[in-house]
């Protein structure tokens, strides 16, 4: 379940009213399932729209055109299904069910916002003027009315003899005037072709006869002819007579003075040697100083609302739970109260994850930073909370008891974030996954972990699920890591102990 939308307004009455129908509707397989969002409290003086839709929710408006009328075809597509629906349900004699049904598409008042999620139509049944809401069946209204009202009409061969009647008299008018006009083109065509033919008459075709007057005759100019001169030679003034230069005498050069020779400058202290690594699964990677470099170590910790379970609740519960109206708890029977109230009974996965975390944080190796990586709602862009190193770490451990478990799944966006930040390539580098799922915002997490085994051979992937069903085990065997899945909350903090520290003192150990 994710919180598609605060709303402070909140549900429409049209909402209220056909709760029967919005029932039989969640009992139905896609796209009617999950077809209509959830209204239920936020745990503050705001209410909040939920769905079981994996995606980013974005309003129908903000979408470009063609998204638009995708999604516009999508949501006729149930539409359709819904009335197909109700004609089953009528010859299955659920006249009630059908009833049902029929009332919530025939309802003029229900308004709402329509929504896509991962490109599936989603609609929020509230009259908040912030939503732009709109009529949600209006188009299922007119063809049912339609379908209602239309009377039988005359046969079509009465309507056809009846429009050719009409139709045929001013063509007959017209007839005779588009002949003759046919007639007279043909006999202008017919008179200009034997005109040419005989060339007739002939001042028409024959050019030949036309005059044409003598080119003007043009009488060269006599020639003039000028004089020649004979030339004229200058008079030759006596050559001066030419100086002797005058005797220079040789230079003799000064003796070079030889410069003071430069002190020797002070060598700089050698370099220690590198570090060669003892482990094969190692590298020890130096600065400029010839120190050796600590792994880059990057946690990301699950804050998505189901961590709010008890550690003992499976994944079939899990959905479950999250497929029931939250917003209406007080009509569930007895039996699914009492199954929604063992799910939050002892110890909660993020109360268990908050105290394994301060434990592996305290037995990391003095000098070893660590950083830290949250979710975000709707499947936004993770949060980065920073590098915290050794000095930090008191800081770092009240920063996890006060984080909230209130976001998507957003685990790939995640591990994308924290792989793009470290080296994984000259220098080894940690990124454990310290999550109760699967990624909840469609995204492939397997073949992203290929992805980046690729690009970065010494980036590896340790996942610790809280659950104790090894979700997302992909990841770590893309990159050569581990998968660690605790059976009970007393092995959660040694788990995670053996994913993080003990990476981190072998590294350690192989470059000493």
């Amino acid at each position: 379940m994710q919180r598609v939308i605060l709303d402070s307004v909140g549900p429409s009455g049209a909402y209220r009213q056909h709760q029967l129908a919005l029932d039989i509707l969640k009992r139905q397989d896609e796209p009617l399932t999950h077809l209509f969002s959830i209204y239920q409290a936020d745990g503050s003086q705001t209410t909040a729209w939920w769905t079981g839709l994996q995606g980013q929710a974005v309003a129908k408006s903000s979408l470009p055109a063609a998204q638009q009328q995708a999604l516009d075809a999508r949501y006729q597509q149930a539409l359709d299904r819904i009335e197909l629906l109700i004609r089953q349900l009528h010859d299955q004699g659920a006249s009630q069910d059908a009833q049902a049904l029929q009332a919530l598409l025939q309802d003029g008042a229900a308004q709402g916002a329509i929504y896509s999620v991962g490109g599936k139509p989603l609609l929020v049944m509230s009259e908040n003027p912030a939503l732009s809401p709109e009529p949600l069946f209006a188009s299922a209204r007119r063809r049912m009315a339609g379908a209602a009202a239309v009377p039988p009409g005359p046969p079509a061969t009465a309507a056809l003899g009846a429009g050719a009647a009409v139709m045929g008299e001013p063509a007959a008018k017209a007839r005779p005037l588009l002949w003759f006009l046919l007639a007279a083109l043909l006999a202008l065509l017919l008179a200009l072709l034997l005109s040419w033919w005989f060339k007739w008459p002939a001042s028409w075709w024959d050019r030949s006869g036309m005059p044409v007057a003598p080119p003007a005759v043009v009488k060269p100019a006599p020639a003039v002819q000028e004089p020649v001169l004979p030339p004229v030679v200058p008079a030759q003034e006596p050559l001066a007579p030419v100086p002797e230069p005058p005797k220079v005498e040789p230079v003799v050069p000064e003796a070079p003075v030889p410069e003071p020779s430069p002190a020797p400058k002070p060598q700089p202290d050698p370099k220690p040697a590198p570090k060669v690594s003892s482990d094969p699964n190692f590298v020890c990677a130096h600065d400029d100083k010839g120190q050796v470099l600590k792994p880059e170590v990057y946690l990301i910790f699950d804050t998505s609302m189901s961590m709010l379970l008890s550690v003992d609740a499976k994944i079939q519960d899990e959905e479950w739970f999250f497929s029931q109206d939250l917003s209406d708890m007080g009509s569930w029977s007895d039996y699914a109260t009492q199954r929604a109230k063992t799910l939050f009974e002892g110890t909660s996965r993020i109360k268990a994850a908050r105290s394994a975390f301060s434990s592996m944080v305290d037995s990391l190796p003095a000098g070893q930073d660590l950083h830290l990586i949250t979710f975000a709602q709707q499947c936004a862009a993770p949060n980065y909370q920073g590098r915290f190193t050794t000095a930090q770490r008191g800081r770092l451990k009240n920063l996890i008891q006060t984080i909230e478990a209130k976001d998507s799944t957003n685990l790939v966006h995640s591990l994308n974030l924290a792989a793009s930040r470290v080296d994984g390539v000259k220098r080894d580098a940690l990124i454990v996954l310290f999550v109760d799922g699967n990624d909840g915002c469609e995204q492939d997490i397997c073949a992203v972990s290929r992805s980046i085994a690729r690009a970065k051979p010494r980036l590896r992937i340790n996942v610790v699920d809280i659950t104790g069903q090894g979700l997302s085990a992909c990841a770590a065997t893309a990159t050569g890591g581990v998968t660690l899945a605790p059976k009970q909350a007393g092995q959660i903090a040694q788990a995670l102990r053996d994913a993080t520290t003990d990476f981190v003192k072998r590294a350690e150990q192989a470059c000493q």
